[in-house]
């Protein structure tokens, strides 16, 4: 009866590490998608006025920008756009990973006229080129190292093609040329080719 009972304990704790280590895998990854996502948004950049027209509903918070509650249903019955900052509660800045965090969707611009919205032109030349390089990218999925992390297909995998992404998945743009697993839609996953793709081009 002994032996049979020492035999089991290998086996307990192989189970017991490999529990261990499936926990610390989840919390890592999870850990990994919200450090891209902070850092996502915090290059992002509102005006006042593009919180107030937004479709969802946006509140001001310390020149931070969180989405809360619908356009039907305002939370707390505060209109959506804007500034909570001097009727926030307390218990809400107290503990941020719990109230803020998981609702942050980026920053009020430091500068808030943005140029890029208006027209640039007198002549029809730059209205051409306003779309920079967006419409070139669209046989990108044929380019050699677009599987890599290259999403505008100059050949070299850089901040520009990380630029490309944040932008298609925050949906500032509607295009999808950093989606390199060509799954429909730029996700974490392509975070990660152009981060692998990035450190190996350094």
């Amino acid at each position: 009866m002994k032996t049979e009972h020492k035999n089991k304990h290998p086996i307990y704790r192989l189970l017991l590490t490999f529990g261990y280590l499936f926990v610390i895998g989840i919390s890592v990854i999870y850990g990994s998608y919200l450090t891209m996502r902070y850092f996502t948004y915090s290059q992002t950049c509102f005006t006042t006025a593009q919180v107030q027209s937004d479709s969802r509903c946006l509140y001001i918070l310390n020149g931070k920008v969180y989405n809360k509650g619908s356009r039907s249903k305002p939370h707390h019955s505060n209109p959506c756009g804007t500034d909570v900052t001097n009727i926030i509660l307390s218990f809400h800045t107290q503990s941020p990973l719990k109230y803020l965090d998981p609702n942050y969707v980026g920053n009020i611009c430091t500068n808030q006229p943005v140029a890029t919205n208006t027209p640039q032109p007198p002549s029809p030349t730059p209205i051409q080129n306003s779309p920079t390089s967006t419409p070139a990218i669209t046989s990108s999925t044929t380019c050699a190292k677009h599987h890599l992390g290259d999403a505008n297909c100059d050949g070299i995998i850089d901040v520009t093609d990380y630029e490309m992404f944040r932008k298609e998945f925050t949906h500032t743009v509607n295009t999808v040329n950093a989606d390199f697993d060509n799954d429909g839609l730029p996700t974490i996953s392509d975070f990660e080719t152009w981060r692998r793709g990035y450190i190996n081009n350094l």
